[in-house]
């Protein structure tokens, strides 16, 4: 089975927006999402949703404050996600811009 690296970075905005697809034949296990607030001044909330493949989405996180200037970690190396092909993850922010997203982990073909 090879393995590749999986890095995303995007940002948020006022709608969902899907920032990761895991390809055909291919098993994902995310290690780490980080969502930092780059608006030195305001507040923001933040919403990752995760819908598996043939599945009904959930929430991973939803409105959660990230303070303005700082990050927060929705997945972690001890808490990742294992997603089948076809799986989808998404982000939306309170405000557009104000908050970035780098995703990691390993894709498995």
């Amino acid at each position: 089975m090879a393995e590749s690296e999986i890095i995303v970075a995007a940002t948020a905005t006022t709608s969902l927006v899907t920032i990761y697809t895991v390809p055909a034949s291919t098993v994902a296990r995310i290690d780490s999402l980080v969502a930092a607030n780059i608006d030195g001044v305001n507040d923001a909330t933040f919403d990752v949703f995760v819908t598996p493949n043939g599945q009904t989405g959930r929430y991973r996180a939803k409105g959660a404050t990230v303070a303005a200037g700082e990050g927060l970690n929705v997945v972690t190396a001890q808490t990742p996600m294992r997603l089948s092909a076809g799986s989808t993850i998404q982000i939306k922010a309170s405000a557009a811009g104000d908050v970035d997203v780098v995703l990691s982990g390993v894709a498995f073909a």
